[in-house]
């Protein structure tokens, strides 16, 4: 079986030479066991091995088709592992370049591009039991939004577009293989040439990754998955919640999460940290009212009900100068009467009243106004009619 690579990538101003052709073009389909095992590190000739999933196939993609869509950003993944997975079972190592696959391009891959590979983990092309030699071209960036088909006055820059095949709906030997490498029925190796301007398009038009790799390597190419420690079990996007994991496979967790809350006092939000939800920004009812004149504290919808008048034995108005629950006293205000002592039985003025410390809301500020009306009376000589 033979299968003659050339390379060319986004940017890419030449077509990088042929490179070894392998076994004979009358072998029969490949006879590749599955699952076939990951390749976790990978051995880039000029750089050594470096880890595959979490650090050469992130960089490859943002040096070859780094703005790109989520979706695009997966089709690149796919075929950018599949090439690697080509090249180290058949050279074992790989170019770091346009000749192969671009690693070295001074840009840092973003959280965009390790989604890409962590969402398609160890997913490679294979046809007719052998991993196939995904080739991918720059291409013209179509004019027609509708079909992403480049059109022959569509701008090439790269002079890439020639490679590129256009399989949508196509199977077996109806498949157009691409003059990147051998073309030949019996290359399995070759099933075509994706445009990484046109799946930028297709991106665009709602086109899944996989319908993407289908659209230039043809209905029948198959996607596999590898096995090993490096390949994590893909994640399935749900709703994020608040459980300290990534739900919607995002790379991040428990992100923006908020509900809303209340309490006696009013509502609030919560927001979730790590897997838990905190306090409830409402206030929290107090166990009594502070007597301050203005805060329901206890927020039962009275203000400072079970507070007592007291009254100040240097003042000549006679009128109280602060009420007090359990001796905690603030200002209260002037032109009330009130008895000299606020504790006391029958004055003979017809009503019986008492005041303890501290009184259940509500009774509370019942016997303070029954002890400022019986003083109020008092000292006019006049009985309250309370009975």
């Amino acid at each position: 079986m033979r299968c003659c690579v050339r390379r060319v990538v986004l940017g890419a101003a030449a077509v990088a030479g042929w490179w070894g052709c392998l076994g004979d073009p009358d072998d029969e389909p490949g006879t590749l066991r599955l699952p076939v095992e990951a390749y976790c590190s990978v051995n880039v000739r000029g750089v050594g091995w470096v880890d595959a999933e979490t650090d050469y196939l992130p960089r490859v993609i943002q040096c070859e088709n780094g703005g790109a869509g989520p979706q695009a950003l997966r089709a690149q993944a796919v075929a950018a592992r599949s090439y690697m997975y080509y090249k180290m079972e058949t050279s074992g190592s790989i170019a770091d370049g346009t000749g192969d696959q671009v690693y070295s391009c001074g840009r840092t891959p973003g959280p965009e591009h390790h989604a890409a590979v962590r969402d398609t983990a160890g997913e490679f092309l294979i046809y007719r039991g052998v991993i196939v030699c995904a080739f991918y071209v720059a291409g013209s960036n179509p004019s027609n939004r509708s079909t992403c088909v480049a059109a022959a006055s569509d701008p090439d820059p790269t002079n890439t577009e020639r490679y590129v095949t256009y399989n949508e709906g196509r199977s077996g030997n109806d498949v157009i293989q691409t003059t990147l490498g051998w073309v030949n029925p019996a290359n399995y190796r070759n099933r075509g040439c994706k445009s990484q301007w046109g799946s930028r398009c297709l991106d665009t038009r709602g086109y899944g990754y996989r319908d993407i790799l289908r659209f230039y390597y043809g209905a029948d190419i198959g996607i596999e998955t590898a096995v090993g420690p490096c390949v994590a079990t893909p994640c399935t996007p749900s709703a994020e919640a608040c459980n300290g994991r990534d739900d919607d496979c995002d790379g991040s967790t428990d992100e923006d999460l908020s509900r809303s809350c209340s309490t006696a006092c009013g509502d609030g939000v919560e927001t979730c940290s790590s897997g838990a939800w905190g306090g409830c920004t409402a206030r929290e009812p107090a166990a009594d009212e502070l007597c301050d004149g203005v805060v329901d504290d206890d927020c039962d919808g009275l203000t400072d009900e079970g507070c007592i008048p007291e009254t100040d034995p240097d003042d000549a108005g006679g009128g109280p100068d602060a009420w007090t629950l359990d001796a905690r006293p603030y200002d209260a205000p002037r032109g009330l009467d009130a008895p000299d002592d606020p504790a006391f039985a029958d004055d003979g003025a017809g009503c019986a009243c008492s005041t303890p410390a501290r009184r259940p809301s509500g009774v509370g500020g019942l016997a303070a106004l029954c002890v400022l009306l019986a003083g109020i009376f008092a000292r006019r000589g006049r009985s309250p009619s309370l009975a």
